[in-house]
């Protein structure tokens, strides 16, 4: 299920494939809402009387990040077409948008005349239906919207700009993208609605062996007003500087965590500054960290990864309060008490809001009622938390916390014993595959008795 750039802000998350499509883009939370589900939002370029889609057949290209960054830095290169494109994307820090840069090089010799299209083919709310795709001639972009999701995409190289909207039933099911496949795109169409894709194009000329740069941008938002002010922030502070601002805050971020990365050797230390970077895409602004946020596994079982398990949440966080980020793991662990049942447990997967996910843990068991759980999913949790602070302590949290979560949750696990072993019940293996007493969910349940009766007596309980 990988993603070979993931890019995102706590809100807004966008992932590329392996052929620089974006596949998913999920906002307002990391992993809910996913507004593409696993289709092809691509960048296109006609030259030479020929179409192609960037980073696909007929282009090598390698997709990375800038150091030390979540600034993409990919290099694709086509010797057919004689052209190298080099591409830096970034989601800005504090605003849901996607700006990118495309420098365009000739490698023939010639001038050449071409156009780049930003294709989208959004299924906002998760659905085809209900769609709408619209010319903006005031932005001179596009608008796709459904509701209250609406998302702004503007293309700008010599302002010539092109555009089409249609239904995907056109070109054979192939909709605007078949347009841009068959060369005739340019047919201005400008509002179509129910399932429906766009595409917004300009011209460039790529002096020969020089070089040219396109711009683009993806504005996300509640409203059009919301979008269409973002849209005049990026064109009023340009692409470059927006994608270098963010690659400075990036630098920042990583130089302020704590971690003794000097203290690692160099390939050990690049990775594990790239690893705390991509964790850090896919931990939402609310506390949620979701264990995977791609749409491979929609078909045909119409599920994902896409949740926050307490388990993996839990491991992820004493990683990160390991490596110095304590900011992190303090957003998941107030979200916890939120999570909690009545009876102090954790359930098996929460949408990143909060929210219960879909289950497949039974709540009957031999004809008796059980509780729907992994019980390691609660006592990881304790254990992580006796973890936290003891590195990052807060005794305002911590007095809040343990009334909130740890108090509940430690007298659950503490009850869900059996009287005469003192070994907890049965609940599902951490594999959700088995269900009895596992060896794993009996260290998880000592452990986490432990750190509550270690974060009790620090708080004089």
């Amino acid at each position: 299920m990988p993603r070979d750039l993931v890019l995102g802000n706590g809100s807004l998350l966008v992932a590329f494939d392996d052929q620089y499509a974006i596949r998913d883009l999920t906002w307002p939370h990391v992993g809910q809402e996913n507004h593409v589900m696993g289709r092809r939002c691509r960048v296109g370029l006609q030259v030479d009387g020929r179409t192609t889609w960037l980073g696909g057949d007929g282009w090598d290209g390698d997709l990375e990040y800038l150091p030390d960054t979540l600034v993409g830095s990919s290099t694709f290169r086509s010797a057919d077409l004689g052209l190298v494109v080099s591409v830096r994307d970034a989601v800005l820090d504090t605003e849901p948008v996607l700006v990118r840069s495309f420098e365009i090089e000739d490698t023939l010799g010639r001038d050449r005349d071409l156009v780049l299209w930003c294709h989208h083919d959004f299924d906002i709310l998760e659905s085809d239906a209900f769609n709408a795709v619209t010319w903006d001639p005031t932005t001179r972009a596009l608008l796709h919207h459904k509701r209250d999701r609406y998302f702004l995409t503007r293309v700008i190289a010599s302002g010539a700009v092109l555009w089409s909207c249609d239904a995907r039933s056109t070109k054979n099911g192939r909709g605007v993208a078949g347009k841009i496949e068959d060369g005739d795109v340019c047919d201005h169409n400008p509002v179509s609605i129910g399932s429906v894709d766009g595409a917004v194009g300009d011209v460039a000329r790529v002096p020969a062996g020089g070089r040219t740069r396109v711009h683009a941008w993806l504005c996300v938002g509640r409203s059009e007003a919301q979008v269409v002010r973002r849209h005049g922030q990026v064109a009023a502070a340009g692409v470059d500087a927006l994608i270098a601002e963010s690659a400075r805050r990036d630098h920042q971020r990583v130089g302020r965590i704590g971690a003794d990365w000097d203290g690692l050797p160099g390939d050990i230390a690049t990775g594990a500054r790239r690893a705390w970077l991509v964790v850090s895409t896919q931990s939402d602004a609310g506390g949620g960290i979701s264990a995977a946020n791609d749409s491979e596994t929609l078909f045909p079982g119409r599920e994902t990864y896409a949740y926050l398990w307490p388990r993996d949440a839990a491991l992820a966080c004493a990683a990160l309060d390991r490596a110095g980020d304590h900011e992190t793991s303090r957003r998941f662990f107030a979200l916890c008490p939120k999570l909690l049942s009545p009876d102090g447990w954790l359930g098996h997967r929460y949408w990143a809001d909060g929210t219960p996910g879909s289950s497949w843990l039974a709540r009957v068991r031999d004809g008796r009622p059980v509780p729907p759980i992994q019980e390691d999913e609660t006592s990881l949790v304790l254990w992580a938390a006796g973890e936290h602070l003891r590195r990052a302590p807060d005794h305002g949290f911590a007095s809040t916390f343990y009334d909130g979560f740890v108090r509940p949750a430690a007298d659950f696990v503490a009850e869900y014993r059996d009287p005469d072993t003192r070994l907890p019940l049965p609940s599902w293996d951490l594999w959700e595959e088995r269900y009895g007493v596992h060896s794993f969910t009996v260290a998880t349940v000592i452990a986490g008795l432990r750190a509550a009766a270690e974060i009790a007596s620090r708080l004089g309980c």
